[in-house]
C-alpha cells in the first residue's frame, strides 16, 4: 500500500499534467483557428509572419492577448 506522502506526490504530478495538457489542446486549436482566420485575410505588410502553426503557444504572436490560462481573449487587427 502507497504510503499517504508517496499517494500525495502521485495526485500531484497528475493534477500537474493534467493541466498541462489541458492548455497544450487548447493552445493548438486556437492556433489553428487563427492560422484558418489568417489565411482569409490580406497582409500586404507581413505582420502577421509570426503568426506560425509550428509554434504550440499563439500567445506569443503579433495581435494576440490572452488571460493567464494563455486563452485567446482578444485580437488587435
Amino acid at each position: 500500500m502507497a504510503t499517504p506522502i508517496a499517494l500525495f506526490f502521485l495526485l500531484t504530478v497528475a493534477s500537474i499534467l493534467s493541466n498541462f495538457s489541458d492548455s497544450m489542446v487548447n493552445a493548438n486549436s486556437e492556433g489553428d483557428a487563427l492560422i484558418a482566420f489568417k489565411q482569409n485575410l490580406s497582409d500586404p505588410t507581413n505582420a502577421l509572419k509570426n503568426w506560425d502553426q509550428n509554434l504550440v503557444d499563439p500567445c506569443t504572436w503579433n495581435f494576440v492577448t490572452c488571460n493567464a490560462a494563455n486563452q485567446v481573449t482578444q485580437l488587435y487587427i
